[in-house]
């Protein structure tokens, strides 16, 4: 990957920007998890409900679980065992993000990503808010041009790249029970 394409992502996030950017499943979109003005108007670009919640992306397990309640020892193996599909998890959440972070119930849905431009991202600048790029009711785009058509104008930067070999959205688990949310 590039060193421009991050500098240029890691100055819209810091900014208070959305950007789009490739992930190993599909295009995400995301900003700062810390900025609610950012957070507000990624809603809006979605079109979602306020009490939704967001996924956080990191690049390990180190960034992303002081944001949240450990669950059992015998909960987190699971969390961290490979898998042959990106897993998203759901875990009770700790205070310190805004409102519009997390999900019912106080939960915050949390993956390591293994999309080496979204890893490299999330080592640049930490943590990173994640949701699929498109409009409600529409299919997420998983090409460079098809989110460039879709968003430029809308986002303040996109991140040159194609998503990963997933053809679809990662697979949600409760962390705290191991339950499928979406499959």
């Amino acid at each position: 990957m590039y060193r421009l394409p991050l500098i240029k992502a890691e100055q819209s996030l810091s900014h208070g920007g959305v950007i789009a950017y490739p992930t190993e499943t599909v295009f995400g979109l995301g900003c700062d998890p810390f900025c609610e003005p950012a957070l507000a108007r990624l809603m809006i670009l979605k079109g979602r409900r306020r009490h939704a919640g967001f996924i956080l992306i990191g690049a390990s397990w180190d960034q992303l679980l002081a944001f949240v309640r450990e669950p059992s020892k015998e909960h987190m193996k699971q969390v961290r065992t490979k898998s042959t599909r990106p897993v998203t998890w759901v875990f009770d959440a700790e205070p310190g993000l805004p409102d519009l972070m997390y999900g019912p119930g106080h939960t915050l849905a949390l993956r390591v990503t293994t999309h080496p431009t979204a890893a490299a991202l999330c080592e640049r600048v930490g943590p990173v808010v994640s949701t699929s790029a498109n409009f409600h009711g529409e299919p997420p785009q998983r090409r460079y041009l098809q989110v460039v058509r879709h968003f430029s104008g809308l986002v303040d930067y996109i991140v040159p790249g194609d998503a990963g070999p997933h053809k679809q959205p990662s697979e949600i688990r409760d962390a705290r029970t191991g339950k499928v949310i979406r499959s």
